[in-house]
Parts: structure tokens; C-alpha cells; sequence
């Protein structure tokens, strides 16, 4: 187990987190306004630091010409140390440090720049959590801790579980959305671990901060379908609620304040 602040990350967690680490950082920036140059040039800085730091803990250099994400070569590399053992402990925590929490400098210069637009409000619907897959059942009140919702359990750990997606979101309104068009979905069904109505939810993207009863989190990343979600679709089209539809994707979240969560509790969007 590698501790990075107070998040617990297992081995599992940690590979994927390297690997996926591009793909976060271009989750951040993808579909925002016009920002200012500065803004644009602080990530792309950050990005390039960080893939140096993590090349040079591994005794390597990245081409600055590679024709592809340097991100993703660092990811690359350090997921080969993980698996080589050719790391410490230390120095998998120190990588994932600057890799995973960094993001969080982006998201804080993205707000500072006001890419995230201004405050708004809405409510818990219903709250879900399960012994393991899908549907997740109604909760009277959740109790969230550093790893999400305490007694929630993911069955796969491959694709889910990391302290970046202690939390799921998903939007009441699009999940109606979809009931109205003859789905045979419902509020829990494709994992959501919080049930939100009132936010416009293309709001509710990587970067923006949220407060859910006493609990605060930051949206991280969204949740790509699988097939274990393909019985709430007709035809078994579970893809229809992927991000690249539009706004209509659950989205995961990394706790930043664990609290209690209650339905009918205030949902504050605080970018």
C-alpha cells in the first residue's frame, strides 16, 4: 500500500494511475472557454515537469520531439518500474504525488482563471452504495471517509476504486432522461454513489469542487460505461452515457473533505 497525503493507494491503484494519468490531464482542459495563454502555458509546463520528474526518478529522458503525450510515456515508465519492483515504496508515493495531486494545481489555476464559471446549487436525490457491482441501493445517509462512501464496495478494482474515484456523481435528470426514452434504468442502477438534481450537469466536469452535505470532493474524471451497465439500456446500448455524448456521463470524484451525506442535502458547486 503506497500513502500519498491521506489517500491509500494499493499497487493496482497505483499502475493505473500512471497509466490513466494523460488522460486525466487532458480530461481537465478538453471543452473549456477560451482561457488565458497563461493558463494554457502553466499546464502544459506542468505537464512536461511532471513527466521529466517522473523519467528521472526512473534514471531516463524523454525525447521533448516524442511524437506522442509525454504524459503518456511517463506513465508508461513508471508503471515498468512498478512492475520491475525497480522503485522504492517511497519513490512510487513520491511519483504518484507528482502526478495525481499535481493535478489539482491545474484545476485550482483553472478556477483561479474562472474557467469553471460561477457558483451554483442543487440537491441529494438519493444516496447508493453495494456489497459489490451494479445496481447500488438506496442508503438512508453515507458516511464518507478518504475512500468514498464507507461500506460501498467495488467488485472490479481494475477500473474502479482508486482515491481519484472515491465518489461517484451522476444527475437525476439525465437518468429521468433516459427512463422517459424507455430504458429500464433508475436512480443507483449504473453505480452512482450520489444522486444529484439542480446543477447543470455539463457543469459538472474534471476540476470543479463540490459540496454534498458536509462532505467535499473534486471531480476528477468521468466514469467510461462498461457492459456491466448494458441491462439498464434497450438493446444493451450502455455507450449512450458516455461523455462524448455530451453531458450525460457519471463522473467520478476524489474526496477533499470526508463529511456526512443526506438526501434532500444541499449540492454546492463551488468552482
Amino acid at each position: 500500500m503506497y500513502q500519498v497525503g491521506p489517500y491509500e493507494f494499493t499497487k493496482l491503484d497505483a499502475r493505473t494511475t500512471f497509466l490513466d494519468l494523460a488522460d486525466l490531464w487532458r480530461e481537465h482542459l478538453t471543452g473549456l472557454p477560451e482561457l488565458p495563454a497563461a493558463v494554457g502555458a502553466f499546464a502544459d509546463v506542468w505537464a512536461d515537469a511532471t513527466a521529466d520528474r517522473i523519467a528521472m526518478a526512473a534514471g531516463e529522458v524523454i525525447d521533448p520531439a516524442a511524437p506522442v503525450d509525454r504524459l503518456d510515456i511517463a506513465g508508461q515508465i513508471a508503471e515498468r518500474c512498478l512492475a520491475s519492483g525497480a522503485w522504492t515504496d517511497a519513490q512510487v508515493a513520491d511519483a504518484l504525488g507528482a502526478a495525481w495531486l499535481g493535478l489539482r494545481d491545474v484545476a485550482d489555476a483553472l478556477r483561479d482563471a474562472g474557467a469553471f464559471g460561477d457558483p451554483s446549487s442543487g440537491t441529494v436525490v438519493q444516496l447508493n452504495r453495494s456489497g459489490g457491482g451494479v445496481p447500488k441501493l438506496p442508503l438512508p445517509v453515507a458516511d464518507v471517509d478518504w475512500g468514498g462512501v464507507v461500506g460501498d464496495v467495488q467488485a472490479n478494482r481494475r477500473h474502479h476504486g482508486r482515491p481519484w474515484q472515491a465518489l461517484c456523481l451522476w444527475d437525476a435528470d439525465v437518468i429521468d432522461r433516459f427512463a422517459s426514452e424507455g430504458h429500464p434504468i433508475g436512480y443507483g442502477s449504473a453505480g452512482e454513489n450520489v444522486t444529484i438534481r439542480g446543477i447543470e450537469w455539463g457543469r459538472v466536469r474534471p476540476g470543479v469542487r463540490l459540496r454534498l452535505g458536509t462532505a467535499r470532493c473534486e471531480a476528477s474524471s468521468y466514469a467510461v460505461p462498461c457492459s456491466q451497465n448494458a441491462g439498464w439500456f434497450v438493446g444493451r446500448a450502455f455507450n449512450l452515457m458516455h461523455h462524448d455524448r455530451g453531458p450525460v456521463s457519471r463522473i467520478y470524484a476524489t474526496v477533499l473533505e470526508p463529511g456526512r451525506i443526506a438526501p434532500d442535502d444541499d449540492v454546492v458547486l463551488e468552482p
